[in-house]
């Protein structure tokens, strides 16, 4: 059976997202230092690299569900941005999310190299996206915008809404995500957390991008008061490489218990 998306709903029409808000951490101070005109040239490059470069053809996908259906299509992601805050968003599609996640994890290295620290959050649910009238409305980007400001470091953490999801390697790259992490939530906010994060620092070590990544952050480091976001960012980085095979470790862990059920 194939199933293929040959419609699309219009923007103002209420429709299911994913959802990645940033904020770039040290904006007043990259503002002043930098200009309006150069700051928005920044933007546009970033944009450009990330987002358009990557997906100006679609990112097309030709696969198979766990129902054993046949998907055919084209992930479109949809962007905007306004003052200290850029906002990346898909129709959520299990099959596409993905590529999508991937695509978050290179534009925090992107924003990183090209001069922007970013704080982010990624949700899913029912709202309204509507770029040509400026509208954007929904519980996923309340969630967002709360999540991204509960946590200290350059990063991105999964919201409550995945909560109700079983996350498993049909959905996501395992490789893109680390579990059970906590370190980078402010007191008080524990609650906010889904205890999944976005892996970027595995890309960033595939991509042979370390060093330059830990020069721009020590870099950034000094330029800001808020040390602690790039001390836990340094551990993450560190946390991120240890950890790496978590996955490996977990499947095997499921595979013992299968076979002590079975001996049973």
């Amino acid at each position: 059976m194939t199933a293929q998306e040959n419609h699309k709903l219009p923007e103002s029409a209420l429709q299911h997202y994913a959802i990645a808000l940033f904020d770039v951490l040290g904006f007043a101070s990259i503002l002043q230092n930098l200009g309006t005109e150069k700051l928005y040239s920044i933007y546009d490059e970033l944009i450009n690299k990330a987002i358009i470069e990557k997906t100006k053809d679609g990112i097309k996908f030709l696969g198979a569900t766990r129902e054993g259906m046949f998907v055919v299509g084209t992930l479109e992601i949809r962007y905007v941005y306004f003052s200290d805050t850029i906002i990346l968003w898909t129709p959520y599609k299990e099959v596409f999310f993905p590529f999508f996640v991937s695509i978050c994890s290179e534009f925090m290295i992107d924003a990183i190299i090209i001069g922007l620290p970013l704080r982010g959050a990624m949700t899913i649910g029912d709202a309204i996206m509507d770029r040509k009238k400026g509208i954007y409305l929904g519980k996923p980007l309340i969630e967002a915008a709360r999540l991204e400001k509960a946590q200290n470091w350059i990063g991105l953490t999964f919201g409550t809404s995945f909560g109700t999801m079983s996350i498993h390697e049909a959905m996501i790259n395992f490789t893109d995500i680390q579990l059970n992490y906590i370190s980078q939530m402010k007191v008080g906010f524990e609650s906010l957390n889904s205890r999944i994060v976005l892996d970027w620092p595995y890309k960033m070590r595939e991509q042979n991008r370390t060093q330059i990544i830990k020069e721009r952050l020590t870099a950034f480091m000094t330029l800001t008061d808020k040390k602690i976001y790039y001390q836990n960012t340094f551990e993450f980085l560190d946390h991120s490489e240890k950890n790496q095979n978590w996955h490996v470790e977990m499947k095997r862990q499921a595979r013992e218990r299968h076979k002590q059920t079975q001996g049973e």
